[in-house]
């Protein structure tokens, strides 16, 4: 069953998808299309997370720059008093620039799994962080069940030094359960025998 997760930042859509075998990966922008596969060996799950805050001096920029706006729409309207055109081009203006003051200085915070490649994610409110982290959760399931899929198999090619390994791994990184290593561990232990 795939699970999907799109992510918006500015004009760079993402969109991640969870298959069986691998996460795919699509970025549009308006100049570049990027569509990759990323194998779930080369997915770690340490993560760290970065905010970005409004700073107080961001605000005070915005807020002089905001009054400054009015009071050159204040003298345009005493220039120019019966000139509909200033007045409406500098209240659009005006609502123009709080507009894009907020779309661009509102907080976001940003997660980030280390790997062979690091995949970014980014929100802004508690729900999108609550649907990043199930995304990130579920792609854990994804890859431990791909992990047990392949390597949690007696391999009739392996010697059995490579297979001990093997299990070990498994179970070192907590792919398997002690129950599950013991009973492999004695099926080894039995093929040595014969």
């Amino acid at each position: 069953m795939e699970k999907i997760l799109h992510q918006k930042k500015f004009q760079e859509f993402k969109k991640y998808t969870i298959n069986s075998e691998f996460l795919e990966v699509e970025i549009k922008s308006f100049t570049e299309y990027h569509k990759f596969n990323i194998k779930y060996e080369d997915i770690g799950f340490e993560t760290y997370t970065t905010e970005l805050k409004l700073s107080s001096g961001i605000v005070y920029l915005c807020v002089s720059i905001l009054i400054n706006i009015v009071l050159i729409i204040c003298l345009l309207d005493i220039k120019y008093p019966k000139s509909d055109f200033v007045r409406v081009s500098s209240f659009c203006l005006f609502f123009l620039l709080i507009a894009l003051n907020f779309y661009f200085y509102k907080d976001r915070s940003r997660k980030i799994i280390q790997g062979k490649y690091n995949i970014d994610f980014y929100y802004d409110t508690k729900q999108r962080c609550q649907e990043v982290d199930q995304f990130i959760a579920d792609m854990k399931e994804a890859k431990r069940n791909y992990i047990r899929n392949k390597y949690f198999l007696l391999d009739e090619l392996l010697s059995l030094e490579e297979l001990e390994y093997q299990f070990k791994w498994l179970y070192r990184d907590k792919y398997i359960s002690k129950s599950e290593y013991d009973l492999m561990m004695e099926e080894l232990q039995a093929k040595r025998l014969f």
